[in-house]
């Protein structure tokens, strides 16, 4: 049986990653639910490659090439709702 995942379990190790990985670079932006993490220039197509495999790794997912798209990876909320949704389809 699956780890029920609570929404801190997933924004908390991702905040913590955000902040680690891309955020030290841009000292005058707080990271929020709705900063637009690809206008703002804090990812580009390599940060969602390696944000792609931050996730799988830690939540142990498999995410499929279709769902690697930028909306999904704009802001926190949109990566949190990415994995969220991956978590309970994975425990149907």
């Amino acid at each position: 049986m699956d780890k029920e995942y609570s929404v801190e379990d997933i924004k908390a190790p991702l905040r913590n990653y955000l902040d680690e990985e891309f955020m030290f670079r841009h000292p005058d932006v707080t990271l929020h639910e709705q900063l637009d993490l690809i206008r703002e220039g804090i990812i580009d197509s390599l940060g969602i490659v390696r944000l792609t495999h931050f996730l799988e790794e830690r939540f142990d997912l498999v995410l499929d090439p279709s769902e690697i798209v930028a909306a999904n990876f704009q802001t926190l909320s949109a990566i949190h709702h990415l994995v969220a949704t991956k978590l309970r389809a994975r425990s149907v």
